[in-house]
């Protein structure tokens, strides 16, 4: 009868140890984290009261609104023996909407002032990037010099350049 009272015991085989270790490991490692935290944390209403300061600073900033044209420019450009071409694909960025409603009211004229700048270069010259740089500089002095006379007041209005194709 004290055999039968008796309970075999099993020994531990290596996958049930190895279950055992992961779940005390995770333990631990939630555990410590959770220590960590505590400490670390300090007084939560200081950190949420610099939170929303931080999030009225960032609402204040003006986003910037873009107006993209639909085609892109394609006009012939100079080389030394044959003709070239430029694709030049433009998008303008404001932190006005105004300005981007006087462009987009305006288009055609926008539309001819920037075929004149892209059409008068040179392909040699537009495959340096100081070239580029001078191109895109003249573009948005037309842009910007259009808004200010239609406006009456100064732009912030930047010309750029979301694709650009010399062939």
């Amino acid at each position: 009868m004290a055999e039968d009272a008796q309970v075999e015991k099993k020994p531990i085989t290596g996958t049930r140890k190895k279950i055992i270790i992961i779940a005390v490991s995770a333990l631990l490692v939630v555990g410590a984290g959770a220590f960590v935290m505590f400490f670390l944390m300090g007084d939560s209403q200081t950190d949420a009261g610099q939170a929303v300061e931080a999030e009225k600073q960032t609402s204040e900033r003006v986003q910037s609104i873009y107006y993209r044209f639909a085609k892109p420019f394609v006009v012939s450009v100079k080389g030394r023996n044959r003709q070239h071409h430029l694709m030049v694909g433009v998008a303008i960025s404001s932190k006005k909407q105004e300005d981007l409603d006087i462009l987009d009211k305006h288009l055609p004229v926008i539309r001819s002032g920037l075929n004149l700048v892209f059409d008068d270069n040179d392909l040699y010259v537009l495959q340096t990037d100081e070239g580029r740089r001078n191109l895109n500089e003249q573009a948005t002095t037309v842009i910007r010099s259009f808004i200010e006379k239609e406006t009456g007041s100064t732009s912030d209005a930047d010309l750029l350049f979301t694709s650009f194709v010399m062939q």
